[in-house]
Order: C-alpha cells, then sequence, then structure tokens
C-alpha cells in the first residue's frame, strides 16, 4: 500500500508512504525530488521508531522528513548548479615527466 502526499508550493517535491509488512507492519517514509525531466529520486527514508497511533504523529514525522528533504534539495541544486558550468575538462601531461 503507498500514499502520495503533495507539497504546497513545491509541485517537484513528495512525500510517499509504505505500508511495509516486513519492518512490523510499520510506515516507511522517503521523500522524493523530481528534477528537471527526470524520475522521482528518493532524498529522504525515514522509519520511524515508535507506532504513528495519532495524526500528531504522522504530522511530526510528515514535517521531519520535509525540512530534511528541503535541506538536501538546495545541497543537490547547488551542485547541480556547479556541475552545469562544466562542459568538458582537459588533463594536460607533466611534461618534467616525460
Amino acid at each position: 500500500m503507498e500514499w502520495i502526499i503533495k507539497i504546497e508550493g513545491k509541485p517537484n517535491q513528495r512525500i510517499s508512504v509504505y505500508f511495509d509488512s516486513n519492518v512490523n507492519g510499520n510506515l516507511v517514509f522517503f521523500g522524493e525530488y523530481k528534477p528537471k525531466n527526470k524520475e522521482w529520486v528518493t532524498f529522504v527514508k525515514k522509519i520511524p521508531s515508535t507506532p504513528i497511533n495519532e495524526l500528531n504523529d504522522l504530522n511530526t514525522i510528515l514535517e521531519d522528513v520535509s525540512i530534511e528533504m528541503s535541506n538536501l534539495v538546495k545541497k543537490y541544486e547547488k551542485y547541480s548548479e556547479i556541475f552545469s558550468l562544466v562542459k568538458e575538462i582537459k588533463i594536460l601531461e607533466d611534461l618534467d615527466n616525460n
């Protein structure tokens, strides 16, 4: 079973929640990011250490996943910007070692 939770104002981010019968029937939360023209990529995976029994418990884990994912997306976008500037590298031979 899977639930997809959209994040308001962030169409390229979502949280997927899976019921995993192999992990004692716990919920597994995946913070996912979709780079331009690509597939969804998991940036965060969390398995709560305690059962989710109330809406407040669910809200807390969703907030945690969302915050962690947003921080990682910022890092990814920074690296992506840097690497977009690198088109080609040229390695010059060391003339002293010939």
